[in-house]
């Protein structure tokens, strides 16, 4: 039977889309991708939280430099910023280096923003040109700062008070300034996989430029930026590693189309393949409540016409059949199956109807295959199997870590004679031998050269085999 896929701290003083598809009548709105402007000021102040916020109770580590590990507040601050994307030019180990640095810039401000720096000093200290201590601002409600620090007891600290009420807030005296940075440029994004869709990102170390959809990357080619209306203007950067860890192809059951609306069909991805959906398996199977995204007409290009991977398992929506992919040919599986070949039905994934059910049952020539609890490993050959003993393996160029294992039941029935029109090789045999009506004709030069034959169809069998074939 089928089967189912079942306190304060303290611190130390610091040194100072398209009309309707035919075949679906279906109405897209445009555009299918929204795409997104390049990063922000307040994006750089939120990078600069971000990386803050990942260093809360670490001590003073190698990120910061570390130079003075008696007083590393202002250490720490400067490699925040640097992080975040700010110019930390003429910042040192004192906390008022960031005092002299905004009053350079112009960008010591009244009120606070994610991103600041927060300076602090007692009054005797700040009337002669010194400051006790220097952190961050992680987060702004109305009067209600959180700030993050180094320093602060001696590790990295979170704090959150009033900024207009508390007078020490962090017993390092009061606050004497907001100091906003100077951005380089914007700062790279470290999880590109919740962008928008049709945000365009791009890595410092790469020179191509991906899309995101559905949390994947998708590369795009210069012929796509014209035919498919991308605006390089708009790309925002993300860290190498954040660029190069998207998956780079959309995830099993996305529902796509061709961007540039070259291509009206609609897909569904399974395994980095596009399958073709007709019109009528897109409403019965629920494809149609599913968003429908617009992809890169190369991406449609390079995951349409091949396989799924080999030992694939797969399923139809609303069929309880699972079957097992060897090549392009596909097995349905009993439970029986499943348990003698160790099958984890976990990983079964769902393809369309029409893909499911035409998946040929007839294995690819040159395919090594074998039942479970049988070691007898036979080649395919024109839908027939011809049985390899090691010496048969070593002469004709077989690899048996290729070999792979088919359901028992569709191993018996595999035949010994090869259909119509198969080309057949044995060892030690110069003819090339043509199957026609059931018995094996050794080709002349003549009738190869006439009939189009390739070398890359023959298929080299046992002798064995061949001579149990009968002769025209």
């Amino acid at each position: 039977m089928p089967v189912s896929p079942s306190p304060s701290p303290s611190p130390s003083r610091s040194r100072s889309r398209r009309r309707p598809l035919a075949a679906l009548a279906l109405v897209l709105t445009a555009p299918l991708l929204g795409l997104t402007g390049a990063a922000s000021a307040a994006a750089d102040g939120g990078q600069v939280a971000t990386t803050a916020n990942a260093q809360i109770g670490k001590g003073c580590s190698s990120f910061y430099g570390c130079p003075h590990p008696g007083a590393w507040c202002a250490d720490f601050a400067r490699w925040v910023w640097g992080q975040g994307g700010a110019q930390t030019s003429g910042l040192g180990g004192a906390a008022y280096s960031f005092v002299t640095y905004g009053r350079q810039r112009g960008t010591i401000h009244s009120t606070p923003q994610v991103g600041d720096a927060v300076v602090y000093a007692t009054a005797a200290n700040w009337s002669s040109g010194w400051a006790n201590h220097v952190n961050v601002v992680v987060a702004v409600s109305g009067d209600t700062i959180t700030t993050i620090g180094g320093n602060e007891s001696n590790s990295v600290k979170k704090t959150t008070f009033n900024w207009r009420t508390n007078g020490n807030p962090v017993n390092a005296g009061a606050i004497r300034a907001f100091v906003g940075a100077v951005w380089t440029a914007p700062p790279a994004n470290t999880n590109p996989a919740s962008l928008p869709a049709g945000t365009l990102i791009k890595g410092p170390g790469s020179a191509t430029v991906k899309v995101v959809v559905s949390g994947a990357g998708l590369s795009i080619t210069g012929d796509d930026v014209t035919r498919d209306g991308y605006d390089l203007s708009t790309i925002v950067p993300v860290t190498d590693a954040a660029f190069n860890a998207l998956p780079s192809v959309l995830p099993n059951g996305s529902v796509l189309i061709d961007q540039s609306g070259t291509d009206r069909t609609v897909y569904a991805s399974t395994s980095g393949v596009s399958l073709p959906l007709n019109g009528a398996e897109f409403t019965a199977y629920g494809y149609d409540t599913r968003p429908l995204m617009g992809v890169p007409t190369s991406y449609i290009a390079n995951t349409t016409g091949r396989p799924l991977p080999d030992q694939s398992l797969v399923k139809a929506p609303g069929d309880a059949t699972v079957k097992l992919l060897v090549g392009a040919a596909g097995f349905a599986l009993t439970m029986d199956d499943v348990n003698a070949m160790g099958l984890d039905l976990g990983r079964t994934v769902e393809v369309p109807p029409s893909y499911f059910t035409s998946l040929p049952t007839t294995l690819a020539n040159k395919t090594l295959f074998k039942e479970p609890g049988n070691a007898t490993v036979k080649v395919a050959a024109g839908g027939a199997g011809a049985a390899l003993t090691l010496n048969d393996v070593n002469a004709l160029g077989y690899d048996l870590s290729q070999t792979r294992t088919i359901p028992s039941h569709a191993y018996s029935a595999i035949g010994t004679t090869p259909a119509e029109g198969t080309l057949l090789l044995a060892p030690g045999d110069a003819t090339v031998w043509l199957m026609t009506g059931g018995r094996k004709h050794g080709l002349t030069g003549a009738e190869w050269n006439a009939g189009g034959y390739r070398d890359a169809d023959i298929v080299r069998v046992p002798a064995a085999f061949l001579a149990a074939l009968p002769t025209t």
